[in-house]
This record gives C-alpha cells, sequence and structure tokens, in this order.
C-alpha cells in the first residue's frame, strides 16, 4: 500500500517529468505556430495587394492593352510564389 510519502515522490516526479519532457514540447509548438502566424499574416497582405491591384485594373482603360496584359502576368506571378509559399508551408507542417 502506498503511503502519503509514496505519493508525494510520485507527484514530485511525474511534475519533474512534465517540467522536462512536456513543457519543451509546448514551447517548440508556440514558436512554430508563432512563425506559421507571421507567414499567413503575409500572404493575406500580399492577397490584399493583389485586390487592390485588380480592382485598379478593373477600372482602367482597356486601350492601354499592353500595360493591362503586363500586369496581369504580374499578378500570375505573385500568386504562383504565394501558392507556393503555401504549399511550402503545408509540406513543412506535415513533416514536424
Amino acid at each position: 500500500m502506498l503511503t502519503q510519502e509514496d505519493l508525494q515522490n510520485i507527484r514530485v516526479e511525474v511534475g519533474e517529468a512534465f517540467e522536462q519532457i512536456v513543457l519543451p514540447q509546448f514551447d517548440r509548438i508556440d514558436q512554430r505556430l508563432e512563425r506559421i502566424e507571421s507567414d499567413i499574416r503575409d500572404i493575406r497582405l500580399e492577397i490584399g495587394s493583389l485586390r487592390r491591384d485588380l480592382e485598379a485594373l478593373s477600372t482602367r482603360d482597356k486601350e492601354d492593352s499592353g500595360a493591362f496584359a503586363h500586369e496581369l502576368l504580374d499578378m500570375k506571378r505573385r500568386l504562383d510564389a504565394l501558392e507556393q509559399r503555401v504549399n511550402q508551408k503545408e509540406a513543412a507542417a506535415l513533416v514536424a
């Protein structure tokens, strides 16, 4: 039968193990989440910028078709880069 002292020793050992093993894991998870949140904020800012650019393009005169096409291609490249960043983040999240 366990004594009060045995129970207290078990509590201390479990507490020490928790502090040594579990808490550092939480710290690493918090750091990863902060990086992911930062990346998501950056991606949202870029998406907002693309939306504003698209709105500006939709109001432009169609006579400026050469510049219009160039800007559309530039936006496509930006969207492709964003998609690649998202795919990389997803792959990194699956590995970790």
